[in-house]
């Protein structure tokens, strides 16, 4: 059995603002990719926590995601708006929108957006959290790519599409449900390749 090794949080912190400086990455974007990524790893979510950030900076240096977006905000409707994010780290886009969301529900009651032209955003959890932490009720989900297949299907159809919700509680952390609408989320099954576990019988399909 391999050993653990334990790294604290701000050794963690520290070397992502160090490679990310390197990138030329805006601080703003490296914060929010370090609230998301080592906060889900904090909340014991390591399939969507710091695990994921060579991927992510992989698609920086290559440019499938884009470093220096402008990001736009439009509100269609009283409660309602759209954020586009130009293609740039999803983290950003989703607190970002989670943010404007909570400036029209401090006005109207309810503020719902939604974001184009983002790219993937860890776990869904996070941004939901994020409004909780203000006090306000907050709903996050998002789509990925085909991997779910249907009930007696044979074909991989529907995504793994996470669903999130968190709460305020009295002098209590928030309440907090995060989960992919498959049996679990696709980065489950590629931790569970990668540390060589098995998965639990019924998930996948040969």
């Amino acid at each position: 059995m391999k050993k653990l090794t334990y790294i604290k949080q701000e050794k963690i912190i520290s070397f992502i603002t160090k490679t990310t400086k390197k990138l030329n990455l805006k601080k703003k974007d490296n914060d929010f990719l370090i609230k998301s990524l080592v906060g889900s790893s904090m909340r014991g979510v390591d399939s969507h926590g710091i695990r994921l950030l060579p991927h992510y900076l992989k698609c920086l240096e290559q440019g499938r995601i884009n470093i220096n977006p402008k990001m736009t905000f439009k509100l269609n409707m009283p409660s309602i708006g759209l954020l586009d994010a130009d293609n740039g780290l999803g983290h950003s886009a989703a607190y970002l929108g989670s943010m404007k969301a909570i400036d029209i529900a401090k006005k109207n009651g309810v503020g719902i957006v939604g974001i184009i032209n983002s790219s993937h955003y860890g776990a869904a959890g996070a941004y939901s959290l994020n409004i909780a932490e203000k006090g306000f009720i907050g709903l996050c989900f998002t789509h990925s790519d085909a991997f779910g297949i249907p009930f007696n299907g044979y074909k991989k159809f529907h995504g793994t599409n996470p669903y999130s919700f968190s709460a305020p509680l009295i002098k209590r952390k928030p309440l907090l449900v995060d989960f992919s609408s498959t049996l679990i989320p696709f980065n489950k099954v590629t931790r569970a390749k990668n540390n060589k576990k098995k998965l639990i019988k019924g998930v996948t399909m040969d």
